[in-house]
């Protein structure tokens, strides 16, 4: 009976937490984008990103895998990331190819982008 209850908390935990897919639009990255460490500010019509109001950086995504994106500006280059989305869109998870950990941001709803986005 013990074991029935703790696999039956097991499965509840699991079933409670999002789901993450990797990205297939870059359409689905429109907008602010809130962690704990920074905020992504993402205008996908120009492909422009700007991180924590610092200037439009370009942002770049490979047609054979939409989930790679590269962040850079001009010969400069910034980072590499994986990037996975949650089903209803309000969540995503960047891997940067030179780190390890994994950093979750919230979209954040009803804010204005920087002016130079022109989102």
């Amino acid at each position: 009976m013990k074991k029935l209850v703790y696999l039956t908390l097991l499965f509840t935990f699991f079933s409670c937490q999002e789901s993450f897919s990797e990205l297939e639009k870059v359409s689905d990255l429109e907008g602010v984008w809130v962690s704990d460490e920074e905020t992504f500010y993402i205008n996908t019509e120009e492909m422009k990103i700007s991180i924590n109001d610092t200037i439009p950086l370009v942002l770049t995504s490979r047609y054979y895998d939409r989930s790679l994106i590269t962040v850079s500006i001009g010969s400069v280059f910034f980072f590499d990331a994986k990037v996975f989305i949650n089903n209803n869109k309000t969540a995503i998870k960047l891997k940067k190819n030179s780190s390890e950990n994994l950093i979750t941001y919230y979209k954040k709803k009803g804010e204005i982008n920087p002016p130079f986005l022109n989102i």
